[in-house]
């Protein structure tokens, strides 16, 4: 008899070979490119930046549904893949935006809810998750960059990402890590 989370754990692996959509478009086509990230590999990012930075004991929110949170947030991509935020090539925004609230739903019922919030912004456990899911994003652009040809590009997904953040923890942890990650990676190819 097969497992009854057999098939939904085969599905969500999926997001372990799933390519970031964003850095498709952003890193250069031609030349030997950086591996993309995947899902898996975001998601765990964005988890490590929450565990390692929240505080366990603040009455403000609760760490452990952030984490929650950013652990389910990208499971709709298994089924409808990673796409930029303004590639409106693949899917209508509306139709992405239903299906993905139904694959939410059916994937992890439990907590559809709750990642409601995250995508809402109507808690400040979801608030905090999606600001989580955006630093993610803001580190991994500084350790693409040497491979970024287009620095108006990167300066536009920095300031648009950047300028998303809403709470000021993260807020705060931005402008703390971006001089190290600045120093660390430099525009071009060395």
């Amino acid at each position: 008899m097969t497992h009854p989370q057999a098939q939904k754990i085969d599905l969500l692996y999926d997001l372990k070979v799933q390519p970031r959509g964003g850095w498709l478009q952003l890193l250069r086509r031609e030349s030997p490119s950086p591996r993309i990230e995947s899902v898996a590999e975001h998601t765990c990012g964005a988890c490590l930046l929450a565990l390692l930075c929240l505080s366990e004991n603040d009455p403000a929110y609760d760490k452990n549904r952030v984490l929650r949170l950013l652990l389910v947030h990208d499971w709709a991509e298994a089924v409808l893949g990673d796409f930029a935020h303004d590639d409106k090539t693949v899917w209508k925004p509306e139709s992405y935006q239903i299906r993905e609230h139904e694959l939410m739903r059916e994937l992890c019922p439990e907590l559809y809810d709750s990642w409601c919030s995250m995508e809402d912004g109507s808690t400040v456990e979801g608030r905090l998750a999606k600001d989580f899911d955006r630093l993610d994003s803001l580190i991994q652009l500084y350790r693409y960059r040497r491979d970024i040809e287009d620095a108006a590009a990167f300066e536009a997904f920095e300031e648009n990402v950047s300028g998303k953040l809403q709470t000021e923890p993260v807020r705060a942890l931005w402008t703390e890590f971006k001089p190290y990650f600045m120093r660390k990676y430099p525009p071009g190819r060395n």
